[in-house]
């Protein structure tokens, strides 16, 4: 909301289309690989991206009646590499904690294991006699429009670089050799290639094992699914809210968002309040 990704050629131009029309064009073209979009309120234009603001030469500036969106159904962060550990560094943008964790290397894992949202860091805080906590973020130093990171005695941070590589999304046909073409009544003469003896006693080695890869998870994004723009910095005016109670002080954006899911077309949306003790409201329609 008001911001505009700028650096990249867009792949394409969709005009005379509205906000809800420019995001299903992204989700469900076929014509190229969709990852992020701008669109323009005051033009109607939808300008298509092969590329997210994790790109090179991408950046995020402010924009009036501009909205910039990406396509998370695209995103796999389980295999990205993380960069080096920041101590006394946290993410403010929590999405998910988990208590008790043993170390930096278990709240890794569950990073890398995480299937409700994508995440894009952890943050491990040693509180000492109260305990440790591992909180997981769908945001990262880079995504987090350089306002998610504050210092906090005893924890440790680290941002995965989930670096896409697409300057051309347009999925291209394979190219396949010409069948030659037959005539009715004619024969095609084959001859075939002289036989190569092998003179030699030794054998060729045989060929190496293809390489395992890891089973990819199952896809994030499934038909019929209710989905959610989320926008970092911004509250709603007006609107009928109701604070939704918590089991956790920190990390309450997947129990809001199933609370949201459980009211169906009532929820309008849910804000998340990142204090030391996260609030949770739901933007409710009026009946």
């Amino acid at each position: 909301m008001d911001y505009e990704l700028q650096g990249l050629p867009p792949l394409d131009v969709v005009r005379v289309v509205s906000l809800e029309q420019c995001q299903q064009h992204c989700l469900e073209t076929r014509k190229y690989v969709c990852r992020s979009a701008n669109y323009y309120h005051l033009r109607r234009e939808c300008h298509v991206f092969g590329d997210d603001r994790t790109a090179p030469k991408a950046h995020l500036v402010e924009a009036s009646r501009v909205d910039f969106f990406e396509n998370q159904c695209l995103v796999e962060t389980s295999f990205c590499p993380y960069q080096k550990s920041e101590e006394d560094l946290a993410m403010v943008y929590v999405s998910k904690s988990l208590p008790d964790t043993p170390s930096t290397l278990h709240c890794e894992r569950e990073c890398n294991r995480e299937r409700e949202f994508n995440c894009r860091s952890y943050t491990y805080w040693d509180r000492g006699a109260h305990g440790s906590v591992c909180m997981l973020s769908g945001e990262s130093r880079l995504t987090g429009q350089g306002i998610g990171l504050s210092y906090r005695e005893g924890a440790t941070y680290s941002g995965k670089t989930c670096k896409t590589s697409v300057s051309d999304g347009r999925l291209m046909p394979t190219a396949y050799p010409p069948i030659p073409a037959s005539t009715k009544g004619t024969t095609s003469m084959h001859t075939p290639s002289p036989r190569v003896t092998e003179t030699s006693s030794h054998k060729p080695p045989p060929p190496p094992p293809p390489p395992v890869f890891p089973p990819l998870p199952p896809p994030i994004c499934t038909f019929n699914q209710y989905t959610y723009e989320k926008v970092i910095g911004h509250d709603v005016r007006g609107g009928r809210r109701e604070r939704v109670p918590t089991r956790v002080p920190v990390g309450v954006v997947h129990p809001c968002q199933a609370e949201c899911q459980r009211l169906g077309p009532r929820c309008q949306g849910f804000v998340v309040q990142y204090q030391s003790y996260q609030n949770c409201y739901v933007i409710l329609r009026d009946p």
